[in-house]
């Protein structure tokens, strides 16, 4: 397990209405249940803490771990590389499931907030979602 108490996360500013309400769904969902409230950060930070990287591939380029990636709508990946938890999205409805994925394999209770290390999702949906 990743002892994610005091982690940042970290999300590009061009974010989309839809990606930024992800991600604050994510922080409020984690402070209701831990009473935690991790800060939220438009750039990588410089001290060393542990960043939850949440947006689409081009805005960690640099970061982002190279291997199996989606590239269909709605697709996402999830990795865990200590210092860093990576949330990327192949499209703005994509960063939302894997929001989402990532809350479900949270493991919360007050005060404390772990994942475990080896988490490790690439997913799409065979067909668009449509409604």
């Amino acid at each position: 397990m990743i002892d994610l108490n005091r982690a940042v996360v970290c999300c590009p500013p061009e974010l989309t209405a839809r990606e930024r309400k992800a991600v604050a769904m994510l922080i409020d969902e984690v402070e209701k249940r831990t009473r935690l409230r991790w800060a939220c950060a438009d750039r990588w930070p410089e001290a060393p803490v542990l960043v939850i990287a949440v947006g689409q591939p081009a805005a960690f380029a640099g970061r982002l771990p190279g291997e199996d990636h989606t590239t269909a709508s709605e697709g996402y990946r999830i990795r865990v590389q200590p210092p860093s938890v990576f949330v990327i999205g192949d499209d703005e409805r994509g960063v939302l499931f894997g929001v989402g994925h990532l809350l479900r394999n949270l493991r919360m209770s007050p005060g404390t907030i772990g994942l475990p290390a080896a988490l490790r999702v690439t997913t799409a949906p065979r067909y668009r979602l449509r409604g």
